[in-house]
């Protein structure tokens, strides 16, 4: 079952579930349509699943970075672009984001988030800044633990 819209995408809101052909049946033969709109977060998590958002996983404070939406079929495209409060937008299309950190002291994780127009939401995550590596701690298998200290690493 469609609905047609003059001018937009035709929207499918069922499908049928069981009917009577209309050669046999005429046009007043019973059809039983199955409602799709208790359907589609599970529609759109198992056909949807390959979209993807595609950029860098550093932004340096320096730089900016794109970020696009890849694997979309032609008729799907971004309704609203999200980030992180360490990031800000350069530009935006309804298939990419540019994007460059808010400030040169802004660090830590950060996201751009699409909302596709099928309904769908996907986020991509990414780093901000320059890591901070002192005091990094690796503990090993045989449960020595190792710091990294002014580019070396001591026990």
């Amino acid at each position: 079952m469609v609905y047609k819209q003059d001018g937009q995408s035709d929207i499918q809101i069922g499908v049928v579930s069981w009917g009577v052909p209309r050669c046999e049946g005429g046009e007043s033969s019973p059809s039983i349509y199955a409602r799709l709109s208790n359907l589609v977060n599970w529609i759109n998590s198992e056909v949807w699943d390959f979209i993807t958002i595609e950029g860098s996983n550093v932004i340096c404070h320096d730089t900016s970075k794109t970020f696009t939406l890849e694997n979309a079929p032609t008729f799907i495209n971004v309704n609203t672009w999200q980030t992180s409060s360490n990031v800000s937008i350069i530009a935006q299309s309804n298939s990419g984001i540019t994007i460059k950190a808010s400030s040169a002291t802004a660090s830590g994780e950060g996201w751009v988030k699409a909302t596709l127009s099928n309904g769908t939401v996907l986020q991509e995550e990414f780093w901000v800044g320059k890591m901070n590596v002192n005091n990094v701690q690796i503990k090993t298998n045989e449960n020595a633990n190792y710091t990294l200290l002014g580019g070396q690493w001591a026990p």
